[in-house]
């Protein structure tokens, strides 16, 4: 299992830069591999309101039966901070 999340403030906390991932190899069946990414801004709009834009990316080299290997999805999203 590796895992990583990064934050960068801009503007004096007004905007933060995100990239968190996630490798997850599993050794046993069919040796598949896992790879979870999420990227993007976060803008605070008033108080503990932000809004965030952001890239998720998922990989996996043995996926359920059906399902794709990759998995891209753009996300806009309003949230608070409690």
């Amino acid at each position: 299992l590796w895992n990583l999340q990064y934050t960068q403030d801009f503007f004096g906390d007004n905007m933060e830069f995100f990239h968190n991932h996630n490798i997850n190899y599993q050794f046993y069946g069919e040796n598949n591999l896992i790879f979870k990414s999420n990227t993007g801004f976060r803008f605070d709009i008033i108080n503990d309101v932000y809004t965030n834009i952001s890239l998720r990316y998922d990989y996996e080299t043995e996926p359920a039966l059906g399902a794709e290997n990759e998995d891209t999805t753009f996300v806009f999203g309003v949230g608070a901070k409690f």
